[in-house]
């Protein structure tokens, strides 16, 4: 029930995305819930369970599949 850890972390992800949004590119974002997108909520929590900042997989493993056809039929 640290409530300041977690308002430390909603601080800094804001200070994250301000920084982003500041250099000179366009930026758009868009709230998805993660019941419409499946395949981000699994990836995203992946990355939080193998703390890692990034992955490229080339090809989609077998439960991404899976994940995108719910996706695509929802």
């Amino acid at each position: 029930n640290d409530t300041s850890a977690a308002n430390n972390d909603v601080t800094e992800l804001t200070r994250r995305i301000h920084d982003l949004m500041k250099r000179s590119w366009r930026v758009e974002l868009a709230l998805i819930q993660r019941t419409a997108n499946h395949v981000a909520d699994a990836l995203a929590k992946y990355a939080v369970v193998q703390n890692v900042d990034q992955v490229e997989w080339l090809i989609p493993n077998d439960d991404v599949k899976e994940l995108l056809k719910h996706d695509f039929l929802d």
